[in-house]
């Protein structure tokens, strides 16, 4: 059962993901982290004290966390490797940061032999297997004009099955070739 402050979120969980209901993470305000073990949830130190706005793997040690700070619109991106979670230094991902673009969204998965992670906000970055990070947001359709764009969130089943939505019923899927926006679902 789960009791407002028992895990150290204080009522503060923004986002959950887990392998099976024994096995879950949680993140949320200021940074924190939890895990659920089917039975008790347990805090795990943390790096940041930004907050986490997703979470999301693929499996138990490969786990990703991301989020920002709404006053200084700092950015962060976490890694857990079954031990403990680090911080990723943004300048290995994409131009992210004060006065740029926050990260809001994470979605990890392994399919067809390949591990891709993707963060995404207003941009998309994408990491397949252990290679670096590419920007995907040329490709992404959610451009606004004068350098401004729609906040999306990725989710999908594998490496060329994925949809960013955001707001204004903005919706696109990935194929593993191209961006298909569906425009019939946007109202801006």
């Amino acid at each position: 059962e789960f009791r407002p402050g028992s895990s150290g979120l204080g009522g503060g969980v923004t986002a959950c993901w887990g392998t099976s209901s024994k096995d879950m993470f949680f993140v949320g305000k200021n940074g924190s982290i939890s895990h659920f073990d089917g039975t008790t949830f347990t805090k795990m130190a943390s790096p940041t004290t930004k907050d986490l706005r997703s979470v999301w793997g693929t499996i138990h040690n490969d786990v990703w966390a991301c989020g920002f700070n709404s006053s200084t619109a700092e950015s962060v991106l976490l890694h857990f490797d079954g031990l403990s979670w680090t911080e990723v230094d943004l300048n290995t991902v994409g131009w992210i940061g004060v006065g740029k673009h926050a990260l809001q969204s994470i979605f990890a998965t392994d399919s067809a032999g390949h591990k891709i992670v993707i963060a995404s906000g207003s941009l998309v970055w994408r990491r397949t297997d252990n290679n670096s990070w590419r920007s995907d947001s040329g490709y992404v359709p959610n451009a606004l004009g004068g350098n401004s764009y729609i906040g999306i969130g990725v989710r999908g089943n594998n490496v060329n099955d994925f949809m960013a939505v955001g707001g204004w019923g903005f919706a696109a899927h990935w194929n593993g070739r191209t961006w298909k926006k569906y425009d019939e679902l946007f109202n801006y």
